[in-house]
């Protein structure tokens, strides 16, 4: 299960989280005209938000990823009716959040993860199941990139894992970004209601974040490869040395 759109939970989940069950009709319209970025950019534009729509739709959202864990405990279990579980590595993470109504680095409400920054897109979740590790909890950003070589660790016979493997992968810092898109001339035309501004940010501008774990600051990468601050939340005024520190 994937808590991607369109968000057509169970209906037992539906009654758990909505004390009801929404009908094939209502279920479209939510996730055509108000769960989907390009549809809801256009009534943000307008400002028609139903607030009582969009918590029906954040419900939803929550019943999926109920849903999705549930299919992870049922694969776990099978890991363990296999009889492999103690010899198994379970990374569980994502790619990116997603916003459901929040307001992007722009001051603008966003929904789903296209051209928008903020905590709810880049902080996501990182469990670590490892027979040979006890439970830990680490503090510092950890990138997603690094996921591969942690791989290659916990793979390597000749090397035992143990939380230095993982902090050692951590940083005082991590970088987020989403790149251009292109496709906008098509893009227009598909969604001529949406605002070519919009556009030529969402499909031309190459957008980076720097975090440090409590913080951030927003950064637009130039034609050259630079990166320079755009906008911060920081007031301790290290921005540039922050940047400095990440992007190198």
């Amino acid at each position: 299960k994937s808590t991607h759109g369109p968000l057509v939970p169970t209906q037992e989940l539906q009654k758990k989280h909505l004390g009801k069950v929404l009908s094939v009709s209502e279920l479209k319209d939510l996730n055509n005209n108000l769960a989907n970025n390009w549809a809801f950019e256009r009534i943000v534009s307008e400002d028609e938000v139903d607030e009582a729509d969009l918590d029906t739709v954040r419900r939803l959202y929550a019943a999926s990823v109920e849903e999705s864990d549930r299919s992870l405990g049922n694969l776990i279990d099978e890991i363990k009716d296999q009889g492999v579980y103690d010899d198994t590595v379970v990374i569980v993470t994502a790619d990116h959040g997603e916003n459901l109504g929040e307001e992007g680095v722009d001051g603008r409400r966003r929904y789903g993860h296209v051209n928008s920054i903020n905590s709810q897109i880049f902080r996501v979740p990182l469990i670590i199941s490892h027979p040979n590790l006890g439970s830990h909890k680490i503090s510092s950003p950890f990138e997603m990139k690094n996921i591969y070589d942690l791989i290659r660790i916990f793979a390597d016979p000749d090397r035992d894992a143990d939380m230095s493997s993982i902090i050692g992968l951590s940083s005082e810092y991590a970088v987020c970004e989403f790149p251009a898109t292109g496709g906008m001339q098509a893009t227009q035309r598909r969604h001529p209601q949406i605002s070519s501004e919009y556009l030529t940010r969402k499909c031309l501008n190459d957008l980076s974040v720097v975090y440090d774990g409590q913080d951030w600051v927003v950064a637009e990468r130039e034609a050259n490869g630079a990166v320079s601050c755009k906008e911060s939340t920081h007031n301790n005024g290290n921005i540039r040395r922050l940047h400095e520190v990440a992007i190198e």
